[in-house]
């Protein structure tokens, strides 16, 4: 029926806009996040790896559990519908604090940014089976993909001038 096809293509719609919107910020965080610690607040190149390490480190000790109560909750879309909303305002802390000079603050807005990101994958993998059957899997992951990409592409293009204009902590809020 005409509803089902039209209600299946607005789930995977929706499913791959989750991945276009969290690349945005994902990628900005990855690229400029880095030069803004080490280049232009002169910190050394540990920094941004310690606080990458020690958000994976937390991501190993909590992943297994987030993915139980999944599990056992089905709440999959409620839970990565926070996860991108805390994203979202953890980069604009970032970005306020960042401009202002509170580097520290910063910091622990990027790392929460980082965790809460690479977390989030754990809700958005387990809904594929909700929108697909084995036989499409690839498919349907492909367009996630392709969203993914595309929202890099877009997350760069907007971003680039005012970096360009403004500096790099700019590209956070």
């Amino acid at each position: 029926d005409i509803a089902g096809i039209m209600a299946s293509k607005l789930k995977i719609f929706s499913w791959g806009l989750y991945d276009f919107d969290n690349s945005i910020i994902v990628s900005n965080l990855t690229l400029y996040f880095s030069q803004w610690l080490v280049i232009d607040n002169h910190l050394p190149d540990l920094w941004y790896s310690v606080f990458i390490a020690l958000a994976t480190i937390i991501l190993l000790l909590t992943a297994p559990l987030a993915g139980e109560y999944l599990d056992k909750t089905h709440r999959r879309m409620r839970f990565i519908t926070w996860c991108s909303l805390i994203m979202g305002l953890t980069m604009i802390g970032l970005g306020m604090f960042g401009a202002g000079g509170y580097l520290f603050t910063a910091a622990i807005f990027a790392f929460v940014a980082t965790y809460i990101g690479q977390l989030s994958i754990i809700g958005y993998d387990m809904l594929l089976p909700t929108l697909s059957s084995p036989s499409t899997y690839g498919k349907i992951s492909g367009i996630g993909k392709a969203m993914d990409d595309l929202g890099f592409i877009i997350g760069m293009s907007i971003t680039l001038p005012l970096v360009n204009h403004f500096g790099r902590v700019h590209a956070f809020a």
